[in-house]
Parts: C-alpha cells; sequence; structure tokens
C-alpha cells in the first residue's frame, strides 16, 4: 500500500470516528432524558439544559453517567468491528419481566465503507478536515436549516411527545443497556466487572405496540429511534 493510498485510509477513518461519536452523543442524551421522564431516579440526579434548540436534561450522577459512558465506549468499538446494529435501554418489573424499551438502531459506517471510500477516492489526505469541519458546523446549527442540527432538534421534539404519552411504570422496576449484534444476538455490560460484554437474556414478553420517534441520517449513519411497548 502506498503512502498516500494509507493516508487516505486514515484520514477517512478519523472521520467516521469523530462522525460516530457526534451520533453516540444524540444517544446519551436520550438516554438521560428518557430516565428522567419515565421516573427511573428522583429529578435531583438531573439538571435542564438547552442542546439543538430544546431543552432537555442531562445526568449529574456518577454512577449513572459511568455506567453509561463504559457502555457507549464498548458501542464504539462495536461500531468500528461492523457489529453493532442497534442499542436499546430496557426497562423491567423486578421479576426481569420486560415493561418497554427505548431503542436506537443504525447502520453502522463499517456497513458503508465502500461507498465511503468512493466519496473520498478523490479526496486529498490535508483536506479531509474540511469535510470533517462542515459536518461538524451542521451539528452546531451553524450550516442552512435542513441540516443535522435540525434534525437532532426535531428528534429531542419528537422524543419528548412520544415520551409524554407513555403510561405511568411501575414502582419497582429496573433498567439497563443492551446491543444489537450481526445475526441479531444481543450483549449486554457484565454485572461482574462492568467492562466485559456478555450475551444478553432473550427478551421474554411479545411487543405489544411500536411507536416510531424519528429517523434521522447523522454524516454516514442512519439511525432509527423508537419505542418498543411489551404486552403485560
Amino acid at each position: 500500500m502506498s503512502e498516500s493510498t494509507q493516508n487516505r485510509k486514515d484520514q477517512n477513518q478519523k472521520f467516521l470516528e469523530r462522525a460516530t461519536r457526534a451520533c453516540l452523543e444524540l444517544i446519551e442524551l436520550s438516554l438521560y432524558l428518557y430516565l428522567y421522564y419515565r421516573g427511573i431516579y428522583e429529578e435531583d440526579f438531573f439538571r435542564s439544559v438547552r442542546r439543538f434548540s430544546v431543552i432537555i436534561k442531562e445526568c449529574v450522577s456518577e454512577d449513572i453517567i459511568s455506567y453509561v459512558n463504559q457502555a457507549l465506549k464498548s458501542a464504539e468499538e462495536l461500531m468500528r468491528t461492523g457489529q453493532l446494529k442497534g442499542i436499546h435501554c430496557v426497562i423491567s418489573h423486578s421479576d426481569g419481566q420486560e415493561i418497554e424499551r427505548l431503542c436506537f438502531e443504525m447502520k453502522s459506517p463499517i456497513d458503508l465503507e465502500d461507498k465511503t471510500a468512493d466519496f473520498f477516492r478523490q479526496v486529498r489526505p490535508h483536506e479531509m478536515e474540511k469535510y470533517y469541519q462542515i459536518f461538524l458546523n451542521k451539528v452546531q446549527g451553524e450550516d442552512d436549516a435542513k441540516n443535522v442540527y435540525a434534525e437532532s432538534s426535531y428528534h429531542f421534539t419528537r422524543t419528548l411527545m412520544t415520551f409524554a404519552l407513555l403510561n405511568d411504570l411501575p414502582e419497582q422496576n429496573s433498567w439497563h443497556l443492551e446491543y444489537k449484534v450481526t445475526g441479531n444476538n444481543f450483549l449486554k455490560i457484565s454485572e461482574t466487572n462492568g467492562k466485559s460484554l456478555v450475551p444478553a437474556e432473550p427478551s421474554n414478553s411479545d411487543a405489544a405496540a411500536m411507536k416510531p420517534i424519528s429517523s434521522s441520517c447523522y454524516s454516514f449513519i442512519n439511525m432509527d429511534a423508537f419505542m418498543r411497548l411489551s404486552k403485560l
């Protein structure tokens, strides 16, 4: 492999990694919003912030933040290897019976590697930063209205509307994150060491309803967000 080809490949990978992190940030904020509006924790576990022109909630609990950060770190690693198909936040009864799950299902940038390679084939390595800055400006709302910023704003607006229509949860419940990977298998973070991934138990409840939230494209990542409500 020539030096120019390797440089182009490295810059391309760097671009995809940074775009991936931007997408995962949207998921992180959505998770905190979900935990707040479903009443999983007391209100003082969160604070109000304005993001993407919408007032949402950020978590201030170090324990919750640490768990979510570790989960998203593992998600990023799965995305880099093309294994990740979705991230689900599952709420269950105290006996383990599933109540509902917030789902983010996506196409990994790795799945689009060939198409991306075609797009960047004529782009010189030193120009790659320019393309990333264009994407970053969209995320920050510095581009026209029809951009990633607008899609993010729409996503959170739809998220708030969806959560407002859900029935109250039972008082005794628990939650955890799961990864949907290739082969429609599911993984979760080990409760033993809090880092390694282990198989998640199959859902023991059929879906009674699906409530779509949004369908967005963040750079090369296509992401669908929806709720899956279980039969009780």
